[in-house]
């Protein structure tokens, strides 16, 4: 018990350093922007949870910039964390804008990015 808490600690030290500028972090996940993509190469997205509640599946929506309408992918969880990919002949020279839906065992909903209209307001990679 006493090898975890040190563990613990230098993770949230990493993540916190980590995170600055290029992450979406708060009280429910942390998640790092690739800011920038490879046309033709594919893009993993991650995102790790810090709550206990039970997330039954995860929706990763993704789009070329200025399109109507978003593709969709399963998500997997793995290692403790929730991650898509984003198909390499999906990443153009127009950039990417994608946001995830986490489906809680409740019913209840996280969005990345964390915000009431994440469809609206996705996040973007360059």
């Amino acid at each position: 018990m006493r090898k975890r808490i040190p563990q613990k600690v230098l993770l949230l030290i990493y993540l916190c350093l980590n995170s600055i500028g290029i992450s979406q972090s708060n009280h429910l996940y942390y998640h790092q922007n690739p800011n920038k993509g490879e046309e033709g190469v594919s893009i993993e997205i991650s995102q790790l949870l810090f709550i206990q509640d039970q997330v039954l599946r995860g929706t990763l929506f993704f789009r070329d910039k200025g399109e109507i309408s978003y593709q969709e992918i399963i998500m997997s969880f793995e290692s403790g964390k929730w991650i898509g990919i984003i198909p390499g002949d999906r990443v153009t020279s127009k950039g990417i804008e994608y946001l995830t839906i986490l489906t809680k065992k409740n019913g209840g909903k996280i969005a990345l990015p964390l915000v009431e209209e994440p469809f609206e307001n996705p996040l973007f990679i360059s």
